[in-house]
């Protein structure tokens, strides 16, 4: 991996949008943050919570996907992890969250 793979401001831009763009559709409205990065694994953190009152969750992403993503492959991996973070820890009553 060179240097410049990690951190990129282009992939932490890139994203912010793609999660925000989702968190947007979700049923409940959530709050999202960059939290920095994880230089030891080589991970973008966001942070994602439901209200002020509330504790932020943590939404580590690998480099490697952003990279995916800036090339231009489909979103269908980040789709599948923000799916799965939101169904875990939104979920209303225990019912699946909302699915774009």
């Amino acid at each position: 991996m060179s240097r410049s793979s990690f951190p990129r401001p282009e992939h932490i831009a890139l994203l912010r949008e793609k999660i925000a763009q989702r968190l947007q559709s979700y049923e409940v409205p959530l709050e999202l943050a960059e939290r920095g990065v994880d230089h030891y694994r080589c991970c973008y953190r966001f942070g994602v919570r439901q209200s002020p009152d509330r504790n932020w969750l943590e939404l580590s992403i690998h480099f490697q996907l952003a990279e995916r993503l800036e090339s231009g492959r489909s979103s269908a991996e980040l789709d599948q992890m923000l799916t799965l973070f939101l169904e875990r820890h939104f979920a209303k009553d225990g019912a699946e969250g909302s699915r774009p």
